[in-house]
């Protein structure tokens, strides 16, 4: 008995065009944004999807509509899978950070006042755990955020830790039933 979680990044939004923090940010979807998600949708047309779980920031529940509707699947919202916060570092463009910081690092985050990794690790891991108990041989959407999933999917293969997760991405997730995870698919994008 698996479960299988399709871990999906929220679409582009202006913020990140312009290359900016936005962690908690309660920022929209742009026009791309949401051709991205018609796309990702229409890509899981067929995939027998069960539920999609959302973060409850409006550019993941944007997302998440835009593919429950063309799916017809119910849409949840589920805080855990809310974004890493940046602390002060939101709304500030990453080349300025780096110039002040020298680089972004775990430290230099949590110095600003946002979420260590380790943190988003733990909330995002009982989530995760608690969705594959609920959905036991299921597909489920879950959509996030770009540092969430990085977080995620670095505990389980630390080489994964420094991928930029693109907008409207799939990175697949499945669990078996000696709760042992695989990932198969790593930050697919859709032409």
């Amino acid at each position: 008995m698996t479960c299988t979680i399709l871990l999906i990044r929220h679409g582009e939004t202006e913020w990140n065009l312009q290359r900016r923090f936005q962690g908690r940010a309660d920022i929209s979807l742009n026009d791309r944004g949401y051709i991205q998600a018609e796309k990702v949708a229409h890509a899981l047309v067929g995939q027998q999807i069960n539920l999609i779980y959302t973060s409850p920031l409006t550019r993941t529940k944007q997302t998440a509509k835009v593919i429950g509707h063309k799916l017809k699947v119910d849409v949840l919202v589920r805080h855990p899978l809310i974004e890493r916060s940046f602390g002060t570092l939101e709304g500030m463009l990453r080349t300025e950070a780096e110039e002040k910081w020298g680089g972004i690092t775990d430290k230099i985050i949590v110095k600003c006042g946002g979420e260590a990794v380790e943190d988003v690790q733990t909330r995002g891991w009982a989530v995760l755990q608690e969705i594959r108990k609920r959905h036991i041989d299921q597909i489920i959407v879950a959509v996030s955020h770009g540092a969430w999933i990085s977080a995620i999917t670095s505990k389980l293969r630390s080489c994964l830790n420094e991928i930029v997760f693109g907008n409207c991405s799939i990175t697949k997730l499945v669990c078996n039933d000696h709760d042992e995870w695989n990932i198969s698919t790593v930050n697919l994008l859709l032409s």
